[in-house]
């Protein structure tokens, strides 16, 4: 989906030219990507920082003014979450792995995937001010989603179902 986000970037930054993209993540694509982002005038724009160790995602998350996520398929939004639970604003794609997650215009945004404009303007509202998610959300978030609480939870599913 970076390549959704690239081609929506082109209309981000004619409306912001001050907005920056960081990148993570490497694959066979990043190639064709950064010629993208060169063809296209982006690349004083966006820096692709190659792999990001774990322990770095919870500083760039929250130095980031909004966190893209424009999956094309998402299984479990971990990355979703993670920003979330760092107090990120998500802008992500109305898949069922980010949709089950983000409740439209409060806990974040959501786009139609291949809708460049409608992802733009999403980005836009999140970079202006425009939209944020309350601060109280991380906190929930880091409550619901901690690895203790899902353990216990999936033990007590286990245990229902090994007693019927």
């Amino acid at each position: 989906g970076i390549d959704f986000l690239l081609r929506a970037m082109r209309d981000v930054v004619a409306r912001e030219p001050r907005v920056r993209l960081l990148v993570g993540g490497t694959g066979t694509m990043r190639l064709a990507l950064e010629q993208f982002a060169h063809d296209h005038g982006l690349i004083e724009h966006v820096e692709f920082l190659g792999f990001v160790p774990d322990a770095d995602l919870p500083r760039l998350y929250q130095r980031a003014g909004c966190v893209v996520v424009p999956s094309v398929f998402e299984g479990f939004g971990i990355p979703v979450l993670e920003a979330m639970a760092c107090g990120a604003t998500v802008v992500g794609t109305n898949v069922d792995g980010i949709r089950s997650l983000i409740e439209d215009g409060v806990t974040g945004l959501l786009a139609d995937y291949g809708d460049e404009p409608g992802l733009a303007d999403r980005i836009l509202r999140v970079c202006r001010g425009e939209f944020a998610v309350e601060p109280a959300l991380a906190d929930r978030v880091r409550a619901d989603f901690d690895w203790s609480v899902v353990a216990r939870r999936y033990d007590e599913v286990f245990r229902r179902v090994v007693s019927e």
